[in-house]
């Protein structure tokens, strides 16, 4: 406690010097008006060591608003989330003379519901704040649950301003308090482990379970298990008690013992890839009837060794891309066994392709990147035209025969005892153009004013269309004569420096900068076609 006190002596002086500064206490407004809470009564009382006492320390209650207002609530609380709290009473307290080396005390609330008698706040669990008079932030000091006779003992290591406030995220005790019981088999044979779950509601913290099991054996805790020796039918009941003292309602569930387990009947198994490693795979086992616990013989990759003995679900790296046929043994207590295979598509295929467009008429060259397949495997490339390809080759070429946009794919499919297995590629996505790209491959002058024509060579050109355009850093150009492989040009007012564009359907290559030369076409620094 001794370094706690020295903590707290800068803040003691710091209420001394205000109080004797001829500040007052807040008026007492009377109790708060929440409903089932009514005036507060207090008394202070110091430990021994203490350098203040409790005469020399005065308090007032105050409404809850008088509290807050002595806080900014816009900062935020630096312990708690104020949003569950509903705020009783507010209080006040303040050194009457100069304060010693510190203080530490015990402050007694007695919470008064019509008469003393009545123990409507016994075990409710209220919390103190504590203003900070520097920050006007709240902190939490203290809690403390009501005892017979309403009272409340807070620890406090600080004067000013406080809150009393209730959580309203925590119940109170009362007759709301009960369990619900649950078992993992309502019927089962003799010698099977059954596991049984309580499920509080409400109730105060903490909460202790009573089970009768039906046929002598008494356990405690919220989850237990048990086995019955005997077949029969059991009634297992659980009794509950709360940190209040509160009694939860008895509550039963009746359990049916068979003189023996019932005997394997399936075993399902299945293998699923993990997300981020096609070849790590996560294998689970569903299983009908038997007698538990069981155990385990994975064969993961069917090579007849045992992987693991594990129980399900298990997670298994397989070396190499491929297809794999494993099984999986499962033996109960009684001995029966029984044993499923499960397969595991390990197999990938990718496909790639040299240009992502082409010309109407031009062939897509393609390569296909097959793994962990064999022979009884069948490659499908699906050109997204109404062909599908079977077994093209490690590279082929296609040619598709209208423009477009086509998005190609290619799959791997295996056929086992009557399923087909099929994993897929990434997507490729083609265009292609109904007209020829435009290529410039030369322009005279090299220089030219504003005005000035210039001559641009290519091929490609075709004859010009509507829509067709020569752009000078997307400026428009006069178009004086257009063929094939020629267009003449006027260099269009506002042009600067740049790359001359061919636009038609498509946009030509970048020619070479031109420089624009400043001033009219017949400057005689100009020059003209």
């Amino acid at each position: 406690m001794s370094k706690l006190l020295t903590r707290l002596i800068p803040l003691l002086a710091l209420l001394w010097v205000a109080s004797c500064a001829g500040s007052t206490a807040p008026d007492n407004l009377g109790p708060d008006p929440r409903e089932g809470l009514n005036d507060l009564d207090f008394e202070l009382v110091t430990d021994p060591d203490s350098n203040i006492s409790s005469s020399e320390v005065e308090g007032w209650l105050t409404t809850t608003s008088d509290a807050q207002n002595a806080r900014n609530f816009s900062a935020a609380s630096s312990q708690v989330s104020l949003d569950d709290f509903q705020f009783l009473q507010g209080m006040y307290f303040e050194p009457s003379s100069t304060p010693g080396s510190g203080f530490s005390g015990r402050l007694s609330v007695r919470i008064q519901n019509g008469a003393f008698a009545n123990n409507t706040f016994e075990n409710v669990l209220l919390f103190l704040f504590w203003v900070n008079p520097s920050t006007k932030e709240l902190s939490l000091i203290d809690s403390s649950r009501g005892r017979k006779g309403n009272w409340f003992d807070f620890d406090i290591n600080a004067l000013g301003h406080m809150l009393i406030a209730e959580n309203t995220t925590i119940p109170r005790p009362g007759e709301n308090f009960r369990v619900s019981a649950f078992a993992d088999q309502a019927a089962t044979g003799t010698g099977t482990v059954i596991n049984f779950y309580a499920i509080p509601e409400n109730g105060v913290a903490p909460i202790m379970y009573s089970w009768d099991m039906g046929d002598g054996t008494q356990l405690s805790g919220d989850s237990v298990s048990h086995s019955y020796n005997s077949p029969g039918s059991y009634n297992v009941t659980l009794n509950a008690f709360d940190g209040a003292g509160s009694e939860a309602p008895t509550i039963s569930t009746p359990i049916d013992i068979t003189s023996s387990a019932p005997p394997l009947e399936g075993l399902d198994g299945q293998s699923l890839p993990s997300t981020g490693d096609d070849l790590t795979f996560t294998f689970s086992a569903t299983v009908t009837g038997g007698r538990a616990p069981f155990s385990y013989e994975w064969d993961f990759d069917g090579d007849g060794t045992t992987d693991s003995t594990d129980a399900a679900p298990v997670d298994f790296t397989f070396d190499n891309y491929g297809f794999y046929i494993g099984t999986l043994k499962i033996t109960d207590q009684n001995g029966d066994s029984i044993t499923t295979e499960i397969v595991s598509d390990a197999r990938r295929i990718d496909i790639s392709v040299d240009q992502s467009s082409v010309d109407l008429g031009t062939a897509f060259g393609f390569t296909v990147d097959a793994q962990g397949l064999d022979v009884s495997d069948d490659v499908l490339v699906d050109m997204d035209d109404g062909n599908v390809l079977t077994n093209p080759g490690v590279t082929f070429s296609y040619t598709h025969s209208l423009p477009g946009t086509y998005v190609v794919r290619a799959t791997a499919e295996r056929t086992f005892e009557g399923t087909v297995y099929t994993v897929e590629s990434n997507e490729l996505t083609l265009t292609v153009f109904a007209v020829p790209q435009p290529v410039i491959t030369d322009f005279t002058p090299k220089e030219s004013p504003i005005g000035g024509r210039v001559l641009i060579a290519g091929l490609q050109f075709g004859t010009q269309e509507a829509n067709d355009q020569v752009l000078l850093n997307g400026l428009p150009m006069t178009v004086i004569s257009w063929t094939d492989t020629l267009i003449e040009i006027e260099i269009a007012d506002g042009a600067t420096d740049g790359s001359f564009i061919v636009r038609k359907d498509r946009d030509s290559n970048p020619s070479d900068p031109i420089n624009i030369i400043p001033g009219p076409p017949d400057n005689p620094g100009g020059q003209q076609t």
